[in-house]
């Protein structure tokens, strides 16, 4: 299947973003905070008046280092902001004193929420990108911001991204997007996909969708669905 002009720009958006926010290092362990709380709950008692608190903890905890999280966090953020537009100018203030990497983050999401000042700001960062490739692709992608509703899943980074905004808005069609890109994408492995089945199976709604799914048709189910369920399984005996 062909894949159209407007598409791969979208991916190049994607992927540039990714470029300018910047691999960091991997923490060595998964502390449990009330910052990872508030995102990773986040659909089910918005809590917005602790956006730059929880921000901050999370920042203060390594959570955007750890692997994946860095896109995760871009999905989540821009859905927060674009459910908060009126809030947007006095958190983006009070985050200023973030280490750089986050600030990355935060514009990275600023801009793929479809926020007129995110292209301001990823602007001026191209003005000041040493590599002058990163500046083109960065201005070219520019001419044609990412929509929001038409991202495909077709990378695992896309897939972080978009698990980043079902915890934001705990959109069912998210949701299905995702899981149904857990047992297709080619880039997606055993360690990724148990890492999915044990975030998805803290929630519920999640459980309860993959059960349904089981009891609709046993024989078929997907492997994600299963493995959601095993995840939760494993985690009541511990």
């Amino acid at each position: 299947m062909s894949i159209s002009c407007s598409t791969a720009l979208r991916r190049g958006a994607v992927t540039c973003l990714l470029m300018i926010v910047g691999s960091a290092s991997v923490a060595a362990s998964w502390p449990v905070y009330r910052g990872r709380q508030w995102l990773c709950h986040y659909y089910e008692k918005p809590a917005p008046d602790q956006f730059v608190p929880a921000i901050f903890e999370l920042s203060r905890n390594n959570y955007f280092a750890m692997p994946g999280h860095t896109t995760l966090g871009i999905g989540f953020i821009a859905s927060v902001l674009r459910q908060n537009p009126d809030r947007i100018d006095d958190w983006m203030l009070q985050c200023r004193p973030l280490p750089e990497s986050e600030r990355r983050l935060l514009i990275a999401a600023l801009w793929y929420a479809g926020h007129p000042k995110g292209e301001s700001y990823l602007d001026y960062y191209a003005e000041n990108i040493v590599d002058a490739e990163m500046a083109t692709r960065l201005r070219t992608v520019m001419t044609r911001p990412v929509s929001f509703e038409e991202v495909e899943i077709r990378s695992l980074s896309s897939l972080y991204l978009q698990w980043g905004v079902f915890l934001a808005t705990g959109d069912e069609a998210v949701l299905i997007d995702v899981l149904a890109a857990a047992d297709t994408l080619p880039d997606i492995g055993i360690k990724e996909r148990w890492w999915l089945a044990c975030a998805a199976a803290e929630h519920r709604s999640v459980v309860s969708w993959c059960e349904a799914a089981v009891a609709r048709d046993p024989d078929n189910v997907a492997g994600i669905a299963q493995l959601i369920l095993n995840a939760g399984a494993v985690a009541q005996t511990e």
